[in-house]
């Protein structure tokens, strides 16, 4: 390749910039309101069993859930074909037959991704959340499914604390870590199906 000659630049007159009328605002336009769940729902025909083991409230939960949804699943090989590690976010923590109240890496459970995606893997098309708002978890109440809530013990009050994995992941675990069932609500209360009770 060999060069090709360019024009040398020429000086062109740029017109000096003038003022134009700033344009009118557009009319201003409402926020659509969002509609509101309806003040009180139940979800009819959930039931639940306790859980066989110490730590397999989540088990318990999914498989109470699956049934309702219409699929059978022993809570025990549920149990045991999550994955264990160390990280609640990836699978189970710990023995699910040690005393509850621990925190990773002590023997503890698991989050919701794990659960979901072994629900999945039965079949049961589940979705893991996080940070789903109250209003959300009514909708989805009110449309007649409930939903799976991670909690602090029988729903108590507490706080929790962050944890890093092994893995180098970092979340945040609670002592007395729990799953129930809400099943539903009104203007006063939240319906809880916690295992066999409500």
């Amino acid at each position: 390749a060999s060069p090709t000659e360019t024009a040398a630049p020429t000086e062109t007159a740029t017109p000096e910039p003038t003022a134009t009328p700033e344009p009118p605002p557009p009319p201003a336009q409402e926020e659509p309101q969002e509609e509101l769940p309806p003040d009180s729902a139940l979800v009819e025909g959930v039931t639940g069993y306790y859980q066989s083991l110490p730590l397999s409230c989540e088990s318990r939960s999914a498989v109470d859930w699956a049934r309702f949804f219409g699929y059978e699943i022993s809570e025990l090989d549920f149990q045991y074909a999550l994955p264990f590690t160390d990280n609640p976010e990836t699978g189970f923590v710990g023995d699910p037959r040690a005393m509850a109240g621990g925190i990773p890496p002590y023997a503890y459970g698991v989050h919701a991704g794990p659960v979901a995606a072994l629900l999945r893997a039965y079949g049961v098309p589940a979705e893991d959340r996080r940070w789903f708002s109250y209003d959300n978890l009514r909708w989805e109440v009110a449309s007649g499914r409930p939903v799976i809530v991670w909690v602090i013990s029988s729903v108590i009050g507490g706080s929790g604390v962050s944890y890093t994995a092994s893995d180098g992941q970092t979340t945040t675990v609670a002592p007395l870590e729990h799953t129930v069932m809400v099943v539903g609500y009104t203007p006063d209360a939240v319906i809880i199906q916690d295992g066999g009770g409500r």
